[in-house]
């Protein structure tokens, strides 16, 4: 439950972070003066920013989801790689799914539904392990690209205000 709430939180605040970061990218299209966008541009960097501490929380509770996943495949038999730095996941022994049996019938009536159960249930597991990678892949190029949205933001800020001292002086040249 304490994972779930994690989850929660950190996709509450992504998704918080992106809107805000969606609204103030719509204001600073939606406006001619260069004074305000100076202003908008500022605080669209700490969205960017905020987006991408937003995108980080969360791929750390994915990480340790992977992490308690890897360690369940491992005590099933299961060879697996992962680098959480790096995100490289791989199962080298796939094929096991197919050796697993139940050691009882449980709560089903027979050992063959057990050992069905067992092999769907690990199925579900790796798929979900593999996707939370893929998430985690995809997070980090988001983070990425964010650093970049920085950078160009900055650059823009400087044109804008390369833009208003060219007004300035050219309203000074003609008389005001």
């Amino acid at each position: 439950i304490a994972a779930i709430d994690q989850y929660y939180e950190a996709l509450k605040k992504l998704e918080e972070a992106q809107e805000r970061r969606k609204s103030l990218e719509k204001k600073l299209e939606h406006t001619d003066d260069f004074s305000e966008k100076i202003y908008l541009s500022g605080e669209l960097i700490g969205a960017y920013e905020a987006e991408a501490e937003a995108q980080r929380n969360l791929m750390s509770a994915k990480q340790a989801t992977i992490i308690a996943n890897v360690g369940a495949l491992r005590n099933l038999g299961f060879d697996v790689d992962y680098d959480s730095s790096t995100n490289k996941l791989f199962i080298k022994n796939l094929e096991h799914l197919n050796e697993l049996t139940a050691s009882t019938a449980g709560e089903y009536e027979t050992l063959e539904e057990a050992t069905n159960a067992l092999r769907k249930d690990t199925e579900d597991l790796i798929n979900t392990t593999e996707q939370l990678n893929s998430d985690n892949i995809e997070a980090k190029d988001t983070i990425e690209d964010l650093g970049y949205q920085v950078l160009e933001t900055k650059n823009n800020i400087v044109s804008y205000i390369e833009e208003i001292y060219k007004e300035q002086t050219e309203a000074y040249r003609n008389g005001f």
